[in-house]
């Protein structure tokens, strides 16, 4: 192997890793929001806390978001539900 061999592959290298660097770090870019969410059950009945937490580098605004229990057979009431959420968020 010769140095022009080695400096091909060592530019292919380099060039290859700078450009995923640059894909990820598009990725990354925007506004990205992280929901946790932990069921506990206090005094006999259930509840649902939430927490809505930004974890991109822009800043976000939160409209709304809903939570429902998946009950079985119910899956036709949840289609209007989204349906509603959809054309109240546009």
């Amino acid at each position: 192997m010769n140095w022009t061999n080695a400096l091909a592959i060592f530019g292919a290298v380099t060039g290859a890793s700078g450009l995923g660097w640059q894909m990820w770090s598009h990725h990354l870019t925007g506004g990205r929001v992280e929901v946790l969410s932990t069921r506990l059950k206090q005094e006999g009945r259930w509840w649902v806390r939430t927490n809505v937490s930004n974890v991109g580098r822009l800043d976000v605004t939160i409209v709304g978001y809903s939570v429902w229990r998946d009950i079985p057979g119910h899956r036709l009431k949840r289609a209007v539900w989204k349906l509603r959420a959809v054309r109240r968020m546009g």
